[in-house]
């Protein structure tokens, strides 16, 4: 992974080569979703003001609530 990992309310949030971006259990690493985007997630998950922010290899940016 070449993306720095965010993290809010105790939920780790980085983005993946797979295309996906993953949200995890701060204290237990479950999986607790993925968001697959169109291309490679290189771009460091920014948490801000209740959502989180992800630009994707294909061009495109991603917001999620948290």
């Amino acid at each position: 992974m070449l993306s720095s990992p965010g993290l809010a309310n105790h939920v780790v949030y980085v983005g993946s080569e797979d295309g996906n971006v993953y949200a995890l259990n701060a204290a237990t690493g479950a999986k607790l979703w993925s968001y697959t985007t169109g291309n490679q997630v290189f771009s460091s998950p920014a948490v801000a003001n209740g959502m989180v922010y992800v630009g994707s290899g294909d061009g495109n940016f991603y917001a999620f609530g948290l």
